[in-house]
């Protein structure tokens, strides 16, 4: 997403949605940082299958051994601790995580509403993301591809270009795979190391979620939403955060050398 001379980069992955264009200013906040990102069109068939394929990609882009820091905007940072686990399984030193509203689920996809829930998680991001006046309800008797085109009808000329019936089917194709590969995943056990979660004050209360397999788990609350924590002007305390944790982890890296 950009280039910058400080020694740590950042990788950060995407949230369920697949699309990286939330990192945007963050990346750009992050003034001196090279950032990468991973997008997520192909949901794998598992989390920890996506996060492995997301390791073999790093390895073949980073010079062997090259340091960098995991980033992830909440299903992103679950993907992170996954790599992050993966890499301490194998042996390999374990890079800063930084988890950004990130938890484990909590729900029953068996639930008769779950899948009326899935999709009105996907509309209250397409909601946030551009600013539009959506329902915050989807009806339970209609298909996606239904409620979509409704939307898009109402909406009108005041619907973003980028979407487009096909566009909004395929994006929540791939935002429902991740959730239910979300659904299914409980780490195989913890990671040793340092966890920095970042939440937002008005996201539900959590963090217990991670007490059994983050054991190095800190917290730092920042006030907003889910949504307004990547969003300008929320998102300059956590850019700002982001950065001291990433010159934290620089220093100690020095340390050791």
């Amino acid at each position: 997403m950009q280039s910058g001379p400080a020694p740590l980069p950042v990788v950060a992955v995407h949230p369920a949605g697949g699309g990286v264009f939330c990192y945007g200013p963050l990346a750009t906040a992050l003034t001196h940082r090279t950032v990468y990102a991973f997008e997520g069109r192909h949901p794998g068939e598992s989390l920890t299958a996506l996060a492995e394929r997301y390791l073999e990609r790093l390895a073949a882009e980073l010079p062997e051994r090259s340091p960098f820091a995991l980033l992830g905007w909440s299903f992103g940072g679950v993907v992170a601790f996954e790599m992050a686990r993966l890499l301490a399984e194998r042996g390999r030193p374990v890079p800063p995580l930084i988890m950004l509203d990130s938890f484990l689920f909590e729900g029953d996809v068996n639930d008769p509403r779950a899948e009326t829930r899935i999709l009105e998680g996907y509309l209250e991001g397409v909601r946030a993301d551009f600013d539009l006046d959506l329902p915050v309800s989807a009806p339970d008797r209609l298909t996606p591809r239904r409620v979509f085109a409704d939307l898009l009808e109402r909406l009108g000329a005041d619907a973003p270009e980028v979407l487009d019936l096909e566009e909004m089917s395929r994006q929540y194709a791939v935002y429902r795979s991740h959730i239910l590969n979300l659904a299914a995943y409980r780490p195989p056990g913890p990671l040793p190391g340092p966890v920095h979660l970042i939440k937002a004050e008005r996201s539900p209360e959590r963090v217990d979620t991670w007490t059994e397999f983050a054991p190095g788990l800190t917290v730092d609350r920042v006030a907003g939403d889910h949504y307004s924590l990547m969003r300008n002007p929320g998102l300059a305390a956590v850019a700002a955060r982001v950065e001291s944790l990433l010159a934290d982890a620089t220093a100690v890296r020095g340390e050791r050398r």
